[in-house]
């Protein structure tokens, strides 16, 4: 699986960006860019890579899929 950059902001191939924030167990979480943490979280991406929705449903996207954009959230 890629590595992931905590605190890195990604962006989802529909143009939606996100800040990944490791938790303790090997997952990032996805939080919308414009909020940071401050938001509930709106994916996990598991240790598999897979990119699951925090609440309910499914995706396509794998961590693959994610753009890394080379920005960071500083707030």
């Amino acid at each position: 699986m890629p590595t992931l950059r905590s605190h890195g902001i990604y962006q989802l191939p529909d143009g939606r960006r996100y800040v990944a924030i490791k938790d303790g167990a090997g997952s990032f979480f996805l939080y919308p860019a414009a909020h940071g943490a401050t938001a509930p979280p709106v994916y996990e991406v598991t240790p598999d890579g897979a990119v699951t929705p925090w609440q309910s449903g499914g995706t396509p996207y794998r961590v693959e899929d994610l753009i890394d954009t080379g920005e960071n959230f500083d707030r």
